[in-house]
């Protein structure tokens, strides 16, 4: 009999144990997932092609192992543009076979500025039937939604 009072005791302290440790740990979590809900958050942001005629001149860099293209965007519009990625467009008979771009550390290009870059595209194959690449540069741009 006294065995069996010792269990049920221990029995009992363990399950006030149990509750509360399930409890606090919901109160934490809570508590957590409250605070994080009252941070302000960031709007959501992306990548978006430069207007047509961004782009103002490209051309093939002759006689280098990789293929490269380099080229300038020029800012044509009123606000500053934030170019994050320059990419490269391979073609062959009009067909995009390959792409490489150049991430850029975040560039800001003001109203009326130009600004030049470099893509070296590497481990490209050329064109199975021989004939040179075609290429159409796409600067992007950051975006971020309005909230």
């Amino acid at each position: 009999m006294k065995q069996l009072i010792v269990n049920a005791f221990v029995s009992l302290v363990s399950g006030i144990f149990l509750v509360v440790g399930v409890a606090g740990t919901a109160w934490v979590v809570e508590k957590a997932f409250r605070e994080e809900s009252k941070r302000p958050h960031r709007p959501m942001s992306f990548s978006k092609p430069l207007p047509d005629g961004a782009v103002v001149e490209t051309s093939v860099v002759p006689n280098v192992p990789n293929f490269a293209v380099r080229g300038s965007v020029r800012n044509t519009d009123t606000k500053d543009w934030d170019v994050t990625e320059i990419r490269v467009d391979l073609l062959s008979k009009g067909v995009v076979v390959n792409k490489c771009s150049d991430v850029v550390d975040y560039r800001t290009v003001k109203p009326g500025q130009t600004v030049n870059f470099l893509v070296v595209c590497r481990d490209i194959a050329s064109p199975a039937s021989g004939e040179p690449f075609e290429h159409r540069v796409i600067a992007l741009q950051f975006h971020r939604d309005p909230e």
